[in-house]
């Protein structure tokens, strides 16, 4: 007779079942869904599930509507869309072990996500989603309530001595060392002082401490889900170095989200910046316009206006941006890239040359032409890139390539998006035989 495993008189699922000559023990399917509400209420708040359980199909920011899109419409839709394409891949995409598995390999990898966003982009609704998701896959990680300010405060109260500095280690430990997810919402920088005209910030008393159970996670490999209305720039500047090490790492992935107002300074800035290389190109073409033994020699020209250095610059902003608007009031562009041709001076020419060469190639020093031109529109924003690491200005600076690219690659991108929200919706749940299926 052949081996006939124990069965849940409840569920019917088999409890037992042979491995190598030996009878192992297993949860049936009644065991495994009461753990997952045990782990669904130790993590997520009831009113992200009771009465229903919200879904990434109820992400709407209500500050992205489109009546307050703002000055750059393409933008804003754009910042959505790559949030999606972000927690698809960290969170939902099977990566060949079943359905929402990336997760599972997110937290083995330790791999990261940071999601900032203002107050209206559904920062809680999204980290929510991602710890149901935690509860659903048996990922342990932080209990309620995850809030940054008590994470700091029990930080605080491990440093001290005796009994109670025990406890405190002992729970902070607990919560937030020995999970597989670590979750921290509402990450904030410490305040600012200001003494004789300049800002400095106040660095966190328990730095020390949070560099060490970084480092400790670091060893034992997990992954960290942080919010915050602050950028990594504000944050990282007062909570010590191993944190800033770990969110500027390629182990850590970025949902950025900016305000519409924030979106509109960021519009304004590179419309001034491209509006600066606009009058560089008339300048360039009276110089090719002058003639005579009066007329100066390229460099020196270009070196009196200070602007020899946005040749190349200014090629690659127009590759990266070209179809963003230079007059945020009508709309209207102004295009750099001229049809470059006989009369400019040779070191345009071979400047010219040498960038459509290495266009055609797509090689590394393109695409890092192509990097600084982002970086460097993002810069541009002064109010902006003062909070930020190059890092995030990167990020950004690719959301807004985007928005400013070809309308058929935004739309498909964003069909892309409503096919990933759908199957982020659709709940996955454990059949009988312990099998993941999505419903």
């Amino acid at each position: 007779m052949g081996y006939e495993p124990r069965r849940c008189p409840i569920c019917g699922d088999p409890k037992t079942e042979m491995k190598e000559g030996r009878e192992v023990f297993k949860r049936c399917y009644c065991e495994w869904e009461k753990g997952f509400h045990v782990r669904l209420a130790r993590t997520v708040f009831k009113t992200y599930y009771e009465p229903k359980m919200k879904r990434m199909s109820d992400w709407k920011p209500p500050i992205y509507f489109p009546a307050k899109a703002g000055l750059f419409p393409s933008f804003i839709r754009m910042q959505k869309v790559v949030a999606v394409h972000r927690l698809w891949d960290y969170c939902y995409k099977d990566v060949g072990v079943g359905t929402w598995s990336a997760l599972l390999r997110s937290v083995d990898e330790g791999r990261n996500l940071f999601v900032r966003g203002p107050k209206g982009s559904g920062r809680g609704l999204i980290s929510a989603c991602i710890k149901f998701v935690a509860a659903k896959m048996d990922i342990s990680a932080t209990p309620l309530p995850g809030d940054f300010d008590l994470f700091k405060n029990e930080i605080l109260e491990s440093k001290a001595l005796g009994r109670e500095g025990a406890e405190a280690k002992a729970l902070v430990s607990e919560k937030y060392a020995d999970v597989r997810l670590l979750v921290l919402e509402g990450c904030r920088a410490e305040s600012i002082i200001k003494f004789s005209g300049e800002e400095t910030p106040v660095k966190f008393r328990g730095s020390n401490e949070i560099d060490s159970l970084l480092a400790r996670r670091q060893m034992t490999r997990g992954g960290m889900l942080l919010t915050s209305d602050d950028f990594i720039g504000q944050v990282s500047n007062t909570m010590g170095d191993r944190l800033l090490e770990v969110l500027a790492s390629d182990d850590t992935r970025l949902v950025l989200m900016l305000s519409v107002d924030e979106a509109n300074d960021l519009l304004a800035a590179v419309a001034s910046k491209q509006k600066a290389m606009a009058e560089w190109v008339a300048a360039m073409g009276a110089f090719k316009a002058e003639k005579g033994p009066e007329r100066k020699t390229a460099p020196e020209k270009m070196s009196e206006k200070g602007e020899f250095r946005m040749v190349e610059e200014a090629l690659f902003f127009e590759d990266a941006f070209p179809n963003i608007p230079s007059d945020t009031l009508t709309g209207n562009r102004v295009g750099v890239m001229l049809d470059v041709g006989d009369g400019f001076p040779p070191c345009i020419l071979s400047t010219y040359a040498a960038f459509k060469e290495s266009r055609e190639r797509k090689g590394a020093e393109y695409k890092e032409g192509i990097r600084a031109a982002r970086v460097a529109a993002v810069r541009s924003c002064k109010s902006l890139a003062s909070m930020m690491i190059e890092k995030e200005m990167e990020e950004v600076g690719r959301i807004l390539s985007l928005a400013a690219g070809p309308q058929d690659r935004m739309d498909e991108l964003a069909r892309e998006a409503t096919r990933m929200r759908a199957a982020m919706s659709a709940a996955p749940t454990r059949e009988k035989g312990g099998n993941e299926r999505a419903s």
